[in-house]
């Protein structure tokens, strides 16, 4: 009776054994099938295409990353070339002068038609407003940089908008009667050129001041000199 109790093995753990077995077969199997797909023509193509992909993926973004960072500091020095020009416009000791108003504007929107404007460094800026350009850097910029170029691009809609109303309130005084002689108009024009009251160019200037000092800008025209 116990020979026979030794010799017999009971069932479940016969039939765990088969089970293990069939798992290691099929296991076996499966790396076969596997290493044999990726030695064929078609796994081959397969795996050298994914590869490709992923190459082609990482390169073209590399690439736009080193486009639109070249983008980033193009605008950025444009941007800080304008607002120190015209900051100098908004300190000159005459600077309640229409005409100065007039250059703030021009320097502002790009348009470099008056000799004494400087020419937008990079020739696509030319005749774009300063907003549009901090706009362009705000989608370009990492997003840590944005809050700061979001208010600069706040002051400088204050700006493009107190301009055309300190024109508009200017040229709205009443005309001086017509001058009898050249230099009779000579300094009536000069006279008109004047702004003898606060339009609101006192808030202009304390503005464009203030936005030159934005430290992303300031530093990159320090030392430059105002051509």
């Amino acid at each position: 009776m116990s020979e026979k109790h030794e010799n017999d093995t009971p069932e479940p753990k016969k039939q765990l054994h088969k089970e293990d077995q069939h798992k290691n077969a099929a296991l076996q199997m499966s790396n076969l099938g596997f290493w044999a797909f990726l030695n064929s023509n078609f796994g081959l193509f397969v795996c050298s295409s994914v590869v490709l992909a992923s190459f082609s993926f990482g390169y073209h973004q590399w690439i736009k990353h080193q486009s639109d960072q070249r983008k980033i500091e193009q605008l950025d020095i444009e941007i800080s070339l304008r607002l120190r020009d015209m900051s100098v416009l908004a300190q000159l000791p005459d600077r309640n002068r229409y005409n100065n108003v007039e250059n703030i504007q021009r320097v502002d929107e790009g348009d470099s038609r008056k000799f004494w404007i400087r020419r937008p460094a990079f020739p696509e800026y030319k005749d774009k407003n300063t907003t549009s350009l901090m706009w362009q850097l705000y989608l370009l910029a990492p997003a840590e940089d944005r809050p700061e170029v979001r208010r600069a691009i706040d002051q400088s809609i204050q700006i493009d908008r107190l301009i055309p109303q300190i024109r508009l309130k200017a040229t709205s005084e009443p005309e001086l009667p017509p001058a009898k002689t050249k230099e009779q108009q000579e300094k009536q024009d000069e006279e008109e050129n004047r702004l003898k009251k606060d339009f609101g160019q006192n808030d202009l200037f304390n503005l464009v001041i203030q936005l030159a000092e934005s430290r992303r800008w300031k530093s990159l025209t320090a030392g430059q000199p105002i051509k």
